[in-house]
């Protein structure tokens, strides 16, 4: 496959046949059965023979047989996919060209879509073909299993895939299992029953072993296969064999002897420093030495290093050198072992030496888990304390947030500090409500006699600057944020950086909300000035603010060449909160501006490091995605993303987003068109003032103003005459002036719709004058064809009506667009086939819907494979759609008929 991506010949290589192999036929007779099923899953824990049982199995098969073994890099869905037609390519050459240009789009298509096109190009295959993914845990992650999940419900039946793993899938398999399409071979049918066992130690030289100790071997081991082998390797070279089964029936577990065995061969200082160093999960050199009360005599380092060379089952680790692990099932003999010969105070020892280690080099995650199995718990709040606001400085509060969930509940509630770190945890991910409620609990501990003065003053200085920091207080009251904001930065430590650079960037915008524009624009550019030889969360906080006062004032070029510095500075420092911030505004600009394909390169790349970025940026992302896919046009991919939306809101319980998501949804009714759904929502609890930000694309009252003006009664229109009225006087006292074109702009609908048509073009032509500075235009569009009457009445005007028909030259040609409920303009009609395929390709598209085969509709259009795949790749390109399956979904919802 020509494609960019590395691809290592090695992962698709099945392995060879070892010498000394058990066969298995009534598991391979299993197997065979996975050419009568979609999928089949060989599911165990590690030791239990699933590669060697496929090897087997695959060496003897006459079916072609793909093998790809999965490693951590294929956690990445390009770089699976990749590897997934690769390993399909060495039994079907030529397969994944239509996967190739997907995959190449400037804009990723959704997981379960890639699947989907997959399944599609699969429907050519002429004979039976198997892929099997060994080790796939290892590329276990959620846009691997949607991949697999729009890939399997559409496999045709000559293709047939096996996945190996460690541990069960999250796929959608009941109603694979249903309809039985799901072949299952789990770890009760992979144990070895007693003529294996028997096999595998007369393979060893163990041919005459007593039939009771085969049952009591296989009673111990549960069948276990890597135990069977390791017992099998060790019992020849047991001095006293008996010993094995006196063991036995005094009911040690086997484990322990083979541990016992292993270590035996081993120095004295050697075992020594196996069990005290399999304490930790991984081990180097200078752990060791904090573990042990003496160095071996050739050294640690030398030591590790030895046992690697020589095939112990120790290996290394991670990207740092100098790291090793041992092997999972060694590691766990070790432990078992060490916890029979140490007490309960030596292995707490250890373990507080583990944990003074990692804490001592800034590992404090490990330094966490040791530091409280050795029972200090104190010790391990102290140092989630100390790591704290070093964690904030440099954004990563998701770090914070894992330390945090490691400590005792009681704990956190009873030290103020690290109940103020909860706090930077629940704003960081969204949730201002259940923060709010924590700033009160640690004043209150605040207030308890005997907390240091010193230390109190600073944390009310952060609770001040936590209080102003959701904005929406400084639009609620700008002068007593102001007040708020100054207090803080006298009570912070300068080196406590985010919650000193939280109060610095909050007077800015104070500032500006009290209408001193130039002195908020100073204060911020004297404060990034003097930090600038220091970048991190505290300062870049102050470049981020700029950049929304910019915007706040309607100063669009400022705040564009504030965004774009901020996100290089984000970038380059690996600051993800401000970098998914400045997405978020460069994106804002570009839907303003109807630039709909860079602002959804913005919020794709928020997209892509979701998880580090603040909650409410990823839910500014999401529904950022889903107008610009609606714009376009795009409603499948609007759908999905809204999809999204709903499941992250509801997955992490950010129940307090429900009520934006609902408004959401009206909003995005409005647009399609469906006011009767949006009017449902006016049912709801109404929406407030302060139920948002001026700063969000679209307030929660304007949404509440548009569905007001669908359902068009007068009680609808003087309640949406009000809001106008709330919204436009918090806009005006906090000086938000990038909100004004669109109050203005409903202000005018609101005045038509009650008949003041006059009244209502001034409100128009005001809105359009202020925001021709500020480059908005989706503000108009949006609006549909309720907006044009007013719009035709100022065509003529010099100073706007360019503009004026520029959007209404645009609301005529534009799909996609709502109109609040009225009929939409004739030349807003769908596209007929014929205005957008060829002849051939709307033939091309007739196959497709009667589901036949690429090959089947080359054959009955007489052309050749490859052109119909041609034909193909051009009919998605063009339905901008990522597969047959939403090729005639489009198809469906334009009108098409299956004939051309």
């Amino acid at each position: 496959m020509d494609a960019p991506w590395i691809i290592h010949r090695a992962k698709l290589r099945q392995p060879r046949r070892g010498d000394g192999l058990v066969l298995r036929p009534r598991l391979t007779s299993s197997l065979d059965r996975a050419l009568r099923v979609p999928l089949t899953l060989v599911t165990a824990p590690a030791g239990f023979g699933k590669t060697t049982l496929l090897a087997e199995w695959t060496a003897t098969h006459p079916t072609p047989i793909a093998w790809l073994a999965a490693d951590l890099t294929d956690r990445d869905l390009t770089q699976f996919v990749v590897d997934v037609v690769a390993a399909i390519e060495t039994v079907v050459p030529g397969i994944g060209e239509l996967m190739l240009a997907l995959l190449q789009r400037p804009h990723p298509v959704p997981a379960a879509e890639v699947g989907a096109s997959l399944a599609d190009e699969l429907l050519d295959l002429e004979h039976e073909v198997v892929l099997v993914i060994d080790d796939f845990h290892l590329a276990d992650s959620a846009d691997v299993e949607l991949f697999l999940g729009g890939l399997l419900p559409l496999l045709p039946p000559t293709f047939h895939l096996v996945l190996a793993t460690r541990t069960d899938p999250t796929l959608p398999l009941a109603r694979l299992r249903v309809q039985g399409h799901v072949n299952e071979l789990r770890a009760a049918e992979l144990r070895f029953d007693e003529a294996e066992t028997r096999a595998l130690l007369a393979l060893a030289g163990l041919a005459d072993v007593d039939p009771a100790l085969v049952t009591t071997l296989l009673d111990q081991t549960e069948g276990w296969v890597a135990l069977l082998r390791l017992a099998a390797l060790v019992m020849p070279a047991v001095s006293e064999p008996e010993r094995l089964a006196e063991g036995v029936t005094r009911n040690q577990h086997l484990m322990n002897f083979l541990a016992e065995e292993v270590l035996t061969k081993q120095s004295v200082d050697v075992q020594d420093f196996l069990l005290h160093t399999a304490i930790v999960d991984r081990i180097r050199a200078p752990l060791a030495d904090a573990l042990l009360d003496y160095s071996p005599p050739e050294g640690s380092g030398a030591l590790l290093a030895r046992l690697a060379r020589e095939n112990f089952p120790l290996e290394p680790t991670g990207d740092e050198p100098g790291w090793f692990r041992y092997h999972p099932l060694f590691h766990s003999l070790l432990r078992h072992q060490l916890g029979i010969r140490g007490t309960p105070s030596e292995l707490a020892a250890l373990h507080g030496r583990a944990g003074a280690w990692f804490a001592a080099n800034d590992h404090v995650a490990d330094a966490l888990r040791h530091l409280l199995a050795a029972g200090d718990t104190k010790g391990a709040a102290r140092l989630v304390e100390d790591h704290a606001h070093l964690a904030l400085n440099r954004d990563d509060w998701t770090a914070l947030a894992d330390w945090l969930r490691l400590l005792p509940q009681d704990v956190i509630h009873d030290r103020p500090a690290l109940l103020l770190a909860t706090a930077y945890v629940a704003f960081r991910s969204g949730r201002a409500v259940p923060m709010r409620t924590i700033l009160a609990e640690v004043e209150t501990l605040l207030a308890r006699p005997g907390v240091d003065a010193v230390a109190a003053e600073a944390m009310r200085g952060e609770i001040d600057a936590l209080t102003v920091a959701p904005i929406l207080p400084i639009e609620q009251d700008p002068t007593g944020a102001l007040a708020l904001a100054r207090r803080a930065i006298a009570r912070v430590p300068p080196d406590r950086r985010l919650p000193y650079g939280f109060a610095q960037a909050c007077v800015g915008l104070a500032l500006q909300a009290t209408g001193e524009t130039n002195a908020a624009v100073r204060w911020l550019t004297d404060t990034a000035e003097r930090e600038a030889e220091r970048i991190d969360a505290g300062t870049i906080r102050v470049l981020q603010v700029l950049m929304w006062l910019h915007r706040q004032a309607g100063n669009i070029d400022q705040c564009v060449a504030a965004a774009q510095h901020l996100l290089a500075l984000g970038q380059r420092h690996d600051l993800a909160v401000s970098t998914g911030w400045a997405h978020v505004w460069l994106a804002w600009i570009a839907y303003e501006a109807d630039d709909l394909d860079a602002a959804i390169d913005h919020y794709l790349a928020i997209l892509a490091d979701h998880r580090r970025v603040h909650f409410t940026c990823h839910v500014d992302a999401l529904t950022g995605l889903t107008l610009a896919y609606q714009g376009k046009g795009m409603h499948f991919e609007a759908d999905n993303t809204l999809q999204r939306l709903r499941e992250i809101i509801l997955g992490t319980d950010a129940l307090e987003y429900l009520p934006a998501l609902h408004t959401f949804e009206a909003r995005l009714a409005l647009l399609r068109g469906r006011p009767q759904d949006a009017i449902r929502w006016l049912s709801a609890p109404a929406v407030g003032i302060d139920s948002s930000l001026l700063h969000e694309p679209e307030h929660a009252l304007m949404t509440r103003i548009n569905v007001l003006l669908a359902e068009g009664s007068p009680e609808s229109l003087a309640m949406a005459s009000r809001a106008v009225d709330a919204l436009r006087a918090r806009a005006e006292a906090s000086h938000h002036r990038a909100s004004l074109p669109k109050i203005q702009a409903q202000a005018a609908l609101v005045l038509q719709a009650q008949g003041q048509g006059d009244a209502a073009v001034t409100e128009l032509r005001c809105s359009l004058q202020s925001a021709a500075t500020m480059g908005l235009r989706r503000t108009y569009l949006d609006l549909g064809s309720a907006i044009v009457p007013l719009l035709q009445r100022l065509t003529g005007e010099p100073v706007i009506g360019g503009s004026v028909q520029q959007l209404l030259s645009t609301l005529g040609g534009t799909r996609g667009v709502g109109d609040q409920g009225s009929t939409p303009p004739a030349a807003n009609q769908p596209p007929t086939m014929a205005d957008v395929l060829t002849e051939r390709e709307a033939e091309v598209l007739a196959g497709l819907v009667r589901r036949l085969s690429y090959q089947e509709i080359a054959a009955e259009l007489f052309i050749s494979l490859n052109t119909v795949k041609s034909h193909a790749a051009n009919i998605y390109r063009k339905l901008d759609v990522p597969n047959r399956r939403q090729a005639l979904l489009k198809a469906h919802v334009l009108g098409w008929s299956a004939q051309p």
